[in-house]
């Protein structure tokens, strides 16, 4: 799951709640930092031999949201809850938010699978792609908490 994408969709939560609303439960993420993703992409556009390769992205640790929220909140010096919703819940929420009817089963579906862990593949395809390791969610937040108190 892209860092970047999903702590910023938590921003304005936290500001006025203080609260994460997840229906990921107790799965496991691969979060990847936006700037290994750029990265990559920059390394797999401007040098040969990625030609037809395809690259599954992670970072290095496959955290639950519950750990990720609590990372954030050591990292902004607040306390944060996480709301625990289900899938079903996330759906509805994200159809009333303005996202087409089709697409409710689906994203449904997605979070099923977060939920039940089948998500937290960890990859070396950013140190393979880049010759660095990827970054932690932690350095991210670290990187990023300016914006993240906005």
């Amino acid at each position: 799951m892209n860092i970047t994408r999903r702590s910023s969709a938590w921003r304005d939560s936290i500001e006025q709640t203080g609260t994460v609303c997840d229906p990921c439960g107790e799965g496991r993420m691969p979060c990847v930092d936006s700037d290994d993703i750029a990265a990559v992409a920059a390394v797999t556009l401007t040098q040969p031999g990625h030609e037809g390769n395809g690259y599954i992205l992670s970072g290095p640790e496959a955290l639950t949201t519950r750990e990720q929220v609590e990372i954030l909140a050591d990292v902004l010096q607040k306390p944060i809850s996480l709301v625990e919703i289900t899938p079903h819940e996330h759906a509805e929420a994200s159809l009333a938010h303005g996202l087409p009817r089709q697409m409710g089963p689906v994203i449904e579906n997605l979070y099923t699978m977060f939920r039940t862990g089948r998500a937290g593949v960890l990859t070396h395809d950013v140190r393979n792609v880049t010759g660095r390791p990827p970054g932690t969610f932690r350095a991210w937040c670290e990187r990023n908490a300016a914006a993240l108190r906005k």
